[in-house]
């Protein structure tokens, strides 16, 4: 050990020296410094090589820990702008947390990112996430830079956003014991601070608010619409129909013999079931007979065997959804349908487009928990919501003055107005999905519903367009924006190079 931290005094006193003789060499005639451009390659050379150097001389290990190279050492070039480490570990040890990477346990992050990565191209996880990582800095780095270009600024609600965030990291790191240095390097990497990340989040803040106008300025035409529909019916059309199980009754250690002979009783019930169903009601009874004697309420009083607006992708066997969903099927179809564990018989009752529409609202929300607040307290808020409704009804009573009371009373989504768009049946909870979708509705409608998180004012907007184009125009829209951002990539190049990249992650 003496040994060892003798050579190393020996080489940090070496390297003081050699760097003695640079900063010398930098000097004048007059012992003043060399007058030396800083856009110089030279000098982005030197000054790297200095860092280095004085972090792996006498002050290295505290500079390496204190994660000063991450702050100040690049790791990326994008079309000629410097990526630092930082940035870099902030997407790479967000991308690693999805596959539970815990970076404070080093033995197992080391075998994984040194372990295989199962893509083409990449041998190594590390390798993996590291152009993970290296691809979303770019994107986003391209995406801030086109934001700019487009006059797009981050609003004070951005900056507001960002400064809770850290006040949250604050609060965490108290609660768990540490400094909110430590905690920030954990989940974030060493050199993350406040300091510098909040440039990192104003340029993934600038490049959302750009992607999502991006997104939106995309026109999808309805001819659009429809040649995607006719191209993938399966995927938006609902079907309806009645199902009941026979489930084989297989003991705990059977033999396949006796496996296979279950599995044919079963069969043989829902084969029988068949002949006796000619119709919705001779099905619905047939249900009734077979079920068990705990199950008989349900099909009885709830008719269980009934499943109405089921989508493909709704139904976990496949035997079942592929039969459901053929084109040749017809109303009044039966069959059965066998898989591993038992056989059901199938009724097919008819085959439609989803085209339930969703609607567009604005709530103004006085919060009153049934669960916790007092009769006093919710007496307190009703009343409140009935003035503020007074407030709207005696005034313009146009959709801009409803949202501007949400801005001011709202105690939730204020900044937008209250405003919720294209929400679908069950979204919101019972008494505000049963307003919002009263089949009277009309725009402009206006009211007062109470839920156990208190009292919504309500204001009708509008239907929106049905469930399939909505959802197809999200494919198509998502489609478009992809393209551009593919074609925009190669406008901005990225290289991983430097010093840096031995503080990634």
């Amino acid at each position: 050990m003496t040994e060892q931290k003798n050579e190393q005094q020996w080489n940090a006193e070496k390297a003081r020296e050699e760097r003695k003789e640079r900063l010398e060499g930098l000097k004048d005639k007059r012992g003043g410094k060399k007058p030396i451009k800083m856009g110089s390659p030279l000098v982005r050379i030197i000054l790297a090589v200095v860092l280095v150097v004085a972090l792996l001389a006498g002050g290295g290990w505290y500079g390496v820990n204190s994660g000063l190279p991450q702050q100040q050492l690049s790791v990326m070039d994008v079309n000629g702008d410097k990526i630092k480490a930082v940035e870099m570990n902030y997407y790479f040890y967000m991308i690693a947390s999805n596959y539970g990477i815990d970076f404070t346990d080093e033995i197992a992050k080391t075998e994984f990112l040194a372990g295989p990565s199962y893509t083409d191209g990449y041998e190594t996880m590390q390798d993996y996430i590291l152009n993970y990582a290296a691809e979303s800095v770019q994107e986003n780095h391209m995406l801030s830079v086109e934001a700019a270009k487009a006059g797009l600024t981050l609003e004070e609600a951005d900056h507001t956003l960002i400064t809770d965030f850290f006040v949250s990291i604050a609060d965490a790191a108290t609660q768990a014991g540490v400094s909110t240095t430590n905690y920030m390097a954990q989940y974030f990497g060493k050199g993350a601070s406040e300091a510098s990340l909040t440039p990192v989040f104003e340029k993934l803040l600038l490049a959302n608010k750009f992607a999502e106008q991006k997104r939106s300025d995309f026109a999808i035409t309805d001819d659009q619409l429809s040649a995607y529909y006719q191209a993938h019916q399966d995927e938006f059309d609902i079907v309806n129909f009645r199902s009941f199980f026979f489930a084989a009754e297989i003991a705990e250690g059977a033999t396949d013999e006796e496996s296979t002979k279950a599995l044919a009783d079963a069969k043989a019930k829902a084969e029988a079931m068949k002949t006796l169903i000619s119709d919705e009601e001779s099905f619905k009874a047939q249900a009734i007979a077979n079920a068990t004697a705990d199950a008989k309420e349900s099909y009885t009083n709830s008719d269980a065997s009934l499943s109405s607006n089921i989508r493909y992708s709704d139904i976990s066997s496949l035997i079942q959804s592929s039969w459901l969903f053929d084109a040749t099927r017809k109303i009044g179809d039966i069959a059965v349908v066998d898989d591993t564990t038992g056989s059901s018989v199938l009724y097919f009752i008819d085959r439609s487009i989803d085209d339930q529409t969703r609607v567009n609202v604005r709530h103004i929300l006085i919060t009153a928990d049934e669960t916790t607040a007092t009769p006093e307290e919710i007496a307190a808020a009703k009343t409140k919501a009935e003035g503020i409704l007074a407030q709207y009804t005696a005034g313009d009573r146009t959709e801009d003055a409803f949202a501007e009371l949400a801005k001011t009373n709202s105690e939730d989504n204020a900044d937008a107005g209250g405003l919720y768009e294209n929400v679908y049946p069950g979204q919101m909870v019972e008494t505000f999905n049963n307003w919002a979708f009263d089949a009277a509705r009309l725009p402009g409608d206006t009211g007062i519903v109470q839920t156990n998180y208190g009292f919504h004012i309500m204001y009708f907007i509008s239907d929106s367009e049905p469930e399939w184009k909505l959802n197809i125009k999200d494919i198509l829209l998502d489609e478009a924006y992809t393209a551009y951002v593919e074609e925009t990539r190669t406008a901005y190049p990225f290289e991983l190079k430097g010093l840096g990249l031995k503080f990634v992650p």
